[in-house]
């Protein structure tokens, strides 16, 4: 089966950021500052604070505020380790929207200034970035598998695939593929994208969770877009197809292609390499990265932080 013959359906791509944290120093002079600040009730009640003190994290300081239609960030002052960066600040500019990017923005103003917010875009460290490849119209047929990845998870409704994890939580670079439709109906959302005959149009988010990137916003660019390219999608039909042991598509069912493939590398190298050959028959090419738009998703989700007069950098 050749992956021309298993692509017929056009997708509808859309690449976003959809979770980002920085860290960002403050000087130890201007802390108290900071501090008074966010205590202020005239500040914080416009912006519903939840206080959570020290949770057993790497801060002592931990907050909660809403800034736009319930979307809420998460801050954190004071770090365990005095050497790391005084300010940590973790958002969904996705969720958040062009207008309640802007909030942030006038909330950081008001929090720390408009000398030091100018700053940000350059002089944060980016500690965590989700980036994300919505896929509409992918129904949820294929098996994901990363090379050099020695862990996998599946998730199944019945039969149906929910969602599928590369690498484990504490990985600098976790894979998640999952069923946006499924996701959204366990909040009681329902789906947005419906088609004439009342059914759900399919939608597959891809989600590739960054950390340890040690660079700022503005070095922030289209290499990332290399994690999606290591991405590999294989049609489920090669779970019919004999030239592969039962106990492996069982397991496979069950665990995923990385981790089985963990173990068939232990066991029997050769028979592996065999079964990579063989799925090479159901490669299915999902998306193209040289069409995504990357400077656009970038601006999108973080041109509000990056101040006017320096809106010629980001060309």
């Amino acid at each position: 089966m050749s992956s021309n013959s298993i692509n017929k359906n056009p997708y509808i791509l859309d690449l976003i950021y959809d979770k980002i944290a920085f860290t960002f120093p403050i000087r130890k002079r201007d802390r108290l500052s900071v501090i008074n600040i966010i205590n202020d009730p005239e500040f914080h009640s416009f912006f519903n604070r939840r206080v959570y003190g020290y949770t057993g994290g790497r801060y002592r300081n931990n907050y909660q505020f809403t800034i736009h239609k319930g979307n809420t960030i998460e801050l954190s002052l004071y770090p365990i380790n005095s050497h790391h960066n005084f300010l940590r600040l973790e958002y969904n500019p996705n969720k958040l929207g062009i207008k309640g990017c802007v909030k942030l923005r006038k909330f950081l103003i008001s929090l720390l200034g408009i000398d030091r917010v100018k700053e940000i875009y350059f002089k944060a460290s980016v500690t965590r970035l989700d980036l994300t490849l919505d896929i509409h119209n992918l129904k949820p047929y294929y098996y994901i598998h990363k090379p050099k990845v020695v862990q996998s998870s599946i998730y199944r409704d019945d039969n149906h695939i929910i969602s599928q994890i590369l690498g484990s939580n504490r990985s600098s670079t976790r894979v998640t593929l999952y069923d946006k439709n499924a996701e959204q109906a366990t909040k009681g959302r329902g789906n947005a994208l419906v088609v004439n005959n009342g059914s759900s149009t399919p939608h597959q988010r891809l989600e590739i969770r960054l950390r340890e990137l040690n660079c700022s916003m503005a070095g922030l660019n289209g290499d990332l877009l290399q994690e999606l390219e290591k991405i590999n999608f294989f049609h489920k039909s090669f779970m019919r197809d004999d030239r592969f042991s039962d106990k492996f598509k069982n397991l496979v069912y069950r665990q995923g292609l990385n981790a089985v493939f963990k173990k068939v590398n232990k066991t029997n190298p050769n028979k592996a390499k065999c079964y990579r050959r063989y799925l090479e028959d159901y490669r299915a090419t999902i998306f193209d990265v040289d069409k995504l738009d990357f400077l656009a998703s970038h601006q999108k989700a973080l041109g509000s932080l990056l101040h006017p007069d320096y809106k010629d950098r980001l060309n």
